[in-house]
């Protein structure tokens, strides 16, 4: 049995079963429980499933769906979000924007300001926007291809960080809670997010309302972390508690 059959019918046994083991599928198909792990992560990045500790489960409703139609959700809130926050992007400027569609919606501001800025991303669908820009200098990192959101995250993304500074960054989230912090689902791309934060001068979190009071898999920042929150709707007297401790500036906008 080659890598597509058994992946296709580890994904039929997730349909039915709704959770598996590694170990019971390394002796169902015969393989190394490694070898059971990079199918899981393979079908995990196709959406099938989500790796849990063991094995895998079948991936909830509310877990993160593909990059167009999510560039959809929520939309009129996100193009909100990038008018406001394009306010906070200085002339001559070096800015990271983090891979998201709420990053995309503020690319799609910044192209039509024509700016002139140095634009540094892990996101493929960003990088070819402003990549037609005669004043945008646009710079992709390298590293692995995330699928699903086009975006590079791993080693080689982490290393060109390290020897790179920018002025302010933005990012998007799956989750910002009193709690857990700001999280999102894909725990390596969530290292380099990390990893670019700490080279940020400021770092700015745009999230629509759907996002506050969630939580995501994976924990990408504690709220300390960040400086600004930019959102479309009051956050609960919880979360803006939280965020007054951590001192984070909360800016909201309407729609």
């Amino acid at each position: 049995m080659d890598i597509e059959e058994r992946q296709s019918e580890i994904a039929k046994l997730i349909q039915s079963k709704k959770r598996v083991k590694a170990l019971a599928l390394s002796q169902l198909f015969d393989v190394s429980v490694e070898t059971i792990r990079k199918d899981l992560l393979d079908l995990q990045e196709q959406g099938v499933l989500v790796r849990v500790h063991g094995g895998a489960q079948i991936r909830p409703v509310e877990q993160e769906s593909a990059y167009e139609r999510r560039r959809a959700v929520k939309a009129a809130a996100k193009e909100a979000i990038a008018k406001k926050v394009i306010t906070m992007i200085e002339e001559g400027s070096t800015i990271y924007l983090d891979y998201g569609t709420t990053t995309y919606a503020l690319a799609a501001e910044l192209f039509a300001s024509q700016r002139r800025v140095r634009v540094i991303t892990n996101s493929m669908p960003i990088a070819n926007l402003l990549g037609e820009s005669d004043v945008i200098e646009t710079i992709l990192l390298g590293g692995i291809v995330r699928r699903n959101e086009r975006s590079l995250f791993g080693p080689m993304a982490e290393k060109a960080l390290d020897a790179t500074y920018m002025d302010i960054g933005f990012f998007g989230c799956a989750g910002v809670h009193p709690a857990a912090g700001v999280t999102n689902h894909h725990a390596f791309e969530a290292a380099t997010s990390y990893k670019a934060m700490t080279h940020c001068s400021t770092v700015a979190v745009l999230a629509d309302s759907q996002k506050l009071e969630t939580i995501a898999v994976n924990r990408l920042a504690d709220l300390s972390d960040i400086d600004v929150l930019v959102t479309d709707d009051t956050p609960s007297p919880e979360l803006s508690a939280a965020l007054e401790l951590a001192d984070v500036t909360v800016t909201i906008v309407k729609e």
